[in-house]
Formats: C-alpha cells, structure tokens, sequence
C-alpha cells in the first residue's frame, strides 16, 4: 500500500476553474481519508434509538401487512412490502450484498444446495453465509499441502434477531414454491426498502439503506478492536482497507461465529432496553469445523514439529569434516531466520535479519523497511522479544567464528555483502557462501528430515490469525503487519497510535505463542552445538 496513492476522479467534463478543481479534488481525498478512520461515534452511524426504531417499526408494518390481506385488493402491493421489511431485516443483521440477500434460500438440517445465504430453520434457526475467499497468491509449489487448516467456504450465524420469524410469517401467507424467500428483484426490492425506511424514520434522511447494509462491518469492527479483515468477513462488506488484510487471515468458523454473537447479543440488550423490554439470548451452539477467509495457513502442530526437527538436527555437534560443519552452520541459520520472520512479520526478502545493535538499545525497537522503494515509506515498528535478541547476538557471533575458522576457504568479503549472515554451499575444495533470500531458504526447508516446507512469509499468516483468535486487538495486528492506507497510519501526525502500549501488547501474545510452539535460544558455536 504505497504512502502516495493513485485516484481517478471524474468530473463529468464540467468546465471549471483551476482553483476550483484542486479544492474539489482536496475535498474528495479528505473524505476517503476521515472514511477509513471508522470512528467507535459518528454521524454515519445508527444510534440505539435508530436501531430500536428500525426494528420493532418494522416488526410492527409486517403485522400491519398480514392484517391488511384480507382486505386488501391486490395481494402483490402488500407481499412487496413484507419482503421489503424482510430485506432490511436481513440486511441490518447480516450486512451480505443485496444481490446475495435476494437469493436467499430456506432449508431444512441436512439439506445442501448452493446458495451465498442460506437460512436452516429448526428448534434454532440460523443462517450460513458464504465467507469470501481471496485468490491464492504467489507459486503454489511452495504452498504447504499438509499441515494446514481445514478450508471451508461458510460460516453459520445464529439468527438472533428473529429474522427467521419473518420469514415463517411469509410462508404462512404466501407459500413458497420453491427454496427462495424473495419473489422480487434485487432493484425492485431496494427500492421498496427505500420507501419503508422514509416511513420508519418520518422522512428523516438519516435512514438509508447504506447505514444499514454498513452497520455489521461497523459493529464488528468496534468490539474486535479495529480488526477489519474479520468484520469484512462477517458483513459480506469489503473495503479498501480489507483488500489485503483479508490475506492473511483464516479464522476458525466457530471463532468468527463468537465474534458474531459477542458482537450483536449486547447491542440487542441495550435495543431492547431503548423500548423497556429485556432480551434474553439463548445458548446457541453450532458447531462447525474448518476455517474461512484465506487458504493454506500453518496449524500450530505442524510450525511446532518443524521447530523440534530443528532443534534435534542442531542440538547434533558436527563431527568435524566440511560437509557436516556446513550442514550445521545452515540449520543453525535456518532456526535463526525462522525465529526472526515470525516475531517481526517480516515479509519474504532477501537478507532479512537485523542485527540487535541496529535497534534502539532501550526498547530494542527500530523500524523494518520491507516493502516499498528505498525511501522507506512502508517501515513498520519492530520489536525483538528477549529469546530473538539473544538467539540474533548469538548467531552474529557465530557468523564471526565461521568466517574465522574457514579462512582460506571462504572468498573475503571487501565489500560487506555477507554482513547480515549467509548460507554455505560445498563447491569442490571451495566454500561458497549464499544469500538468504526466500528460494534458497526453501531449499534448506526440504533438507530437514521431518520438516514441512512452507512459503517463507506463511508465519505472517499464521500469527495474523493465531493471534485474533486470542483476542489480539486488530490494530495492534495491523501495525504488526503493516497493513494500512493513506488515513490509517500508525505514524501519522494526528493518529492516536501509541508505540509503547503496541509492543506491549504485542508481546502479551506473541511471547506465550512462540514459546508455545518451543523456540528458544541455541547454541552460538560449532563446539557448543
């Protein structure tokens, strides 16, 4: 996401002067940038009172409309208007396109059909929403095929609010003919909507069908603490700040569900406070295996084998020949970038690793440039926890030590290219050193017996997602990550980002996951081994 972003503004060919087409140009970048802020209050959003309008008014005009049949003179006016109360029902409560809304079905447990939203009635109704999946990125020969979780393509909500009630009240009056709900189209239905909403709010131009279909994406934005990836999921809703966040996210359905229920149970309750009813949530448990969103992100168990395989390869002193001294210095290199890539997020580059005195010696905090031109516009805040610093002090060291040792097998290095670590190969009477760079890091993957080889940045996807289903605040991940737009900036003049609480936090969770999966400090010597 470069820090100068390309926009293309149409101005309808309106003569205009100078001036006034820099102003209006100023005017529109200001408001894509106070847009992506998404502020816990604004004017944008629903208030309780709103809410509790929206849905008991509602409720109220859809028995208004069953009451209203046995008169009525054409049927097809008042059926219009029920599916149009049942539109923005499912739009407040889901978000999901309209066109995803108007193909909704209805089925029975059991039953599988494709559909973008499906409602499963029963003793406890809910709803499966197809979660979008971004396109596989980079070669795929490098994808983990084992080892990974379980995809799939839906997420089952709970239907908390009472839609599927609307929707057997439907069926009484207008029985179906086949699995869909709604006989109108996607235009023909918004634009009723319209019309419901005017009424609801008697002409009050702060109802509209945009603040509804936002509303989930807000919602779940706020209570995971700026997480925008996973409320995109949720709401169906994908804004350019979700584009590539959504990447590196692969939360478990069942996750993303709590999220759900954790999200709207006390909104409801205080909804229903606004009118003086209580509501009571029912348990609902719906379980439901697998993951959504991306593909192929590392499971716990299988980052945690290879850390073992790593650890019983090192922890064996080379006996002395060449060919086992450098088959140890390039495991011994492997653990350390390993360890590095996943407590920086690193991205996959060539010469990744810093050295511990190339950060700020009190914080042992520094800035790690590794996207962008060499103006450094994408540099992130970076923190080593304590094992890194030291497993980093200790590899330098070795690094030092093997270049000592090797004197006179080992070209000089005039002009620092190896300054940063390096692997070994065996060239004839000859040792060569090779760049860490992502394809020769594969390689040495696949020379670890019991090791399965990954893409280089697969720990940014899997930290990404571990540490949001810990309950990681979204903005942390993203500072983490380095995922932002112009509007978004952690450095940002006026950003309210606060770097002593980020690394804090950071280490709060990351620390105990590392730690969980076995990284700790090895040996700096061959002899130590």
């Amino acid at each position: 996401m470069p820090a100068i972003e390309t926009w293309l503004l149409d101005d309808h060919d309106v003569d205009r002067p100078y001036v006034a087409d820099i102003l209006s140009q100023q005017a529109v970048v200001e408001h894509v940038v106070r847009s992506r802020q998404m502020l816990p209050y604004s004017y944008g959003q629903l208030t309780l009172t709103e809410l509790a309008r929206l849905l008991f008014g509602a409720s109220d005009i859809f028995e208004e409309c069953i009451r209203s049949l046995r008169s009525a003179p054409d049927v097809s006016c008042v059926r219009l208007r029920m599916e149009a109360v049942l539109f923005i029902h499912i739009s407040l409560w889901l978000g999901q396109p309209a066109t995803s809304i108007a193909q909704m079905t209805v089925s029975e447990p059991g039953e599988e059909f494709d559909s973008p939203l499906k409602l499963v009635t029963g003793d406890q109704p809910y709803f499966q929403v197809v979660v979008p999946k971004p396109p596989l990125a980079g070669d795929p020969r490098w994808q983990a095929e084992t080892g990974v979780r379980e995809a799939v393509q839906h997420v089952l909500l709970p239907d908390l609010a009472g839609s599927g009630s609307l929707v057997a009240g439907m069926d009484k009056v207008f029985p179906r003919t086949s699995s869909r709900v709604f006989s109108y189209q996607t235009s023909v239905l918004e634009a009723e909507a319209r019309k419901l909403l005017r009424e609801l709010g008697e002409d009050d131009s702060r109802y509209t069908l945009h603040k509804i279909r936002n509303f989930l994406l807000q919602r779940i934005y706020q209570t995971t603490s700026g997480d925008i990836a996973a409320a995109s999921m949720l709401s169906g809703v994908c804004p350019p700040t979700a584009d590539t966040p959504r990447f590196y996210l692969q939360p478990s359905a069942e996750h993303l569900c709590t999220c759900y229920v954790q999200a709207l149970e006390r909104l409801l309750v205080q909804i229903y406070a606004c009118v003086g009813l209580a509501y009571e949530p029912e348990k609902v448990s719906l379980k439901q295996p697998g993951a959504v969103g991306a593909t192929h992100c590392l499971l716990p168990e299988t980052v945690s084998n290879n850390v073992q395989a790593l650890k019983q390869v090192i922890a064996k002193s080379p006996r002395g020949s060449l060919s086992d001294m450098v088959r140890w210095h390039n495991h011994f290199t492997l653990w350390t970038v390993q360890m590095f890539l996943m407590a920086s997020s690193c991205r996959a580059i060539r010469n990744p690793l810093r050295w511990v005195d190339e950060f700020y010696p009190q914080l042992v905090a520094g800035a790690l440039s590794d996207k962008g031109s060499e103006d450094m516009h994408m540099s992130r805040l970076i923190q080593l926890p304590h094992i890194v610093r030291e497993q980093v002090r200790r590899y330098e060291e070795h690094c030092r030590e093997t270049e000592r040792q090797l004197t006179g097998y080992l070209a000089s290095d005039p002009d620092e290219r190896w300054t940063h670590g390096f692997f070994l190969s065996l060239d004839a009477d000859r040792i060569l050193r090779e760049p860490i760079r992502p394809g020769v890091i594969f390689d040495h993957m696949q020379l670890v017996e019991g090791y399965t080889p990954h893409r280089v940045n697969a720990f940014r996807k899997l930290v990404r997602t571990e540490l949001f289903e810990r309950g990681c605040p979204g903005e942390v991940l993203s500072a983490y990550m380095g995922h932002w737009l112009r509007g978004e900036e952690p450095q940002d003049a006026f950003a309210t980002f606060c770097p002593a609480t980020y690394m804090r936090t950071l280490d709060q969770y990351l620390v105990p996951f590392m730690s969980e999966l076995g990284w700790s400090v090895m040996a700096k010597r061959w002899g130590d081994a």
